[in-house]
């Protein structure tokens, strides 16, 4: 395996620089509010990485969750969780956007349950976000007998049907999983593959789950993902570490108030990610509040991709720097 690890964000976005000036035209038109913030920095055009703004939370708050979108009258609207901020953050789907993101997970679904006879059991408890409606989606396309469970259940009554379903395949959150692990009511189930996404599934985790339903540790696959994103990146164990999807371009900058201060080395510091298949949703240099290490290039297997480590846990929020006279603000 090849590692490029000294390559800046900035360089690898040189490479893509067409498609950079492209998206951020195309956002810029989209999203009026960003091609006023493009115009106010004197970047509008540009094609260069380093000098597009940053989309912080206060940006997207004042612009992007709680706005009408009149020029998206087709998109279907998801909700985050809201736990960052207190309240769900409204993010739009276009049926271009819901089937990107469907058809990456599917390659990859299709990869790690090959083993798993049609009419298998697949059950996501997920709640009613996007990823969750995605994974039904695919695992009914794919011959599984896919079924949900609402989250909002009492602990006892998930835990009892889970036991009922009793799942080939589970597909949940770290946090969820570790409820039901801790039930009064014990947990019951033997599934041969686990998918997890959302928080963090460290890989001493991971093998903790892996044994108490003995199975092997590339038995359980962790996936990273958001709702304003989709689809980001996934524990690839022929590797041993995160590979992001080849739509993304990630970067990672200083966390922290001060946007000017060093990074601490290795490719870690506050994520930034640009998605080149995004469609409702100004994708472009999204802060998405996660602290990563070993950020790095590579090449595997004849491809070369983006890889880290792990994710490290949540950034500071940013001192903001103001917009425009009606007190947007962006980092």
């Amino acid at each position: 395996m090849t590692v490029d690890t000294m390559a800046p964000a900035a360089r690898w976005g040189a490479e893509r620089s067409a498609d950079l000036a492209c998206l951020a035209a195309r956002y810029a038109v989209r999203f009026p509010w960003y091609g006023h913030l493009l115009a106010r920095r004197g970047v509008l055009g540009s094609d260069r990485l380093d000098e597009l703004p940053v989309l912080g939370p206060d940006l997207l708050d004042a612009h992007y969750y709680t706005a009408p979108h009149p020029q998206f009258p087709c998109a279907g609207v998801y909700f985050s969780s809201g736990t960052s901020t207190g309240r769900p953050k409204r993010v739009l789907y276009s049926a271009a956007d819901d089937d990107a993101c469907a058809g990456r997970h599917r390659a990859l679904f299709e990869e790690f349950l090959g083993g798993l006879p049609v009419g298998s059991v697949a059950v996501t408890d997920l709640g009613a976000c996007h990823v969750a409606a995605s994974a039904r989606r695919i695992f009914l396309e794919m011959g599984f007998d896919a079924r949900g469970i609402d989250v909002e259940r009492p602990l006892g009554e998930h835990t009892g049907l889970l036991n009922a379903c009793r799942p080939d395949v589970l597909f949940t959150l770290p946090q969820i999983l570790d409820r039901l692990l801790r039930s009064p009511d014990p947990l019951r189930i033997a599934p041969r593959k686990v998918i997890v996404i959302g928080g963090l599934a460290p890989a001493g985790w991971r093998r903790r789950v892996a044994e108490r339903f003995g199975i092997g540790f590339a038995d359980v696959l962790d996936l990273f993902g958001s709702v304003e994103i989709g689809a980001i990146a996934y524990y690839d164990a022929a590797t041993g570490c995160y590979r992001f999807h080849d739509h993304i371009l990630p970067e990672v900058v200083p966390p922290g108030p001060d946007p000017d201060a060093s990074l601490p080395g290795g490719g870690s510091g506050a994520l930034l990610l640009t998605s080149f298949a995004r469609d409702c949703f100004p994708a472009l240099r999204y802060a998405t509040g996660d602290l990563i290490s070993g950020l790095r290039r590579v090449e595997h297997g004849g491809r070369v991709g983006y890889v880290f480590d792990r994710i490290g846990g949540r950034a500071a929020r940013p001192r903001p720097a103001r917009l425009n006279g009606t007190g947007a603000r962006a980092w």
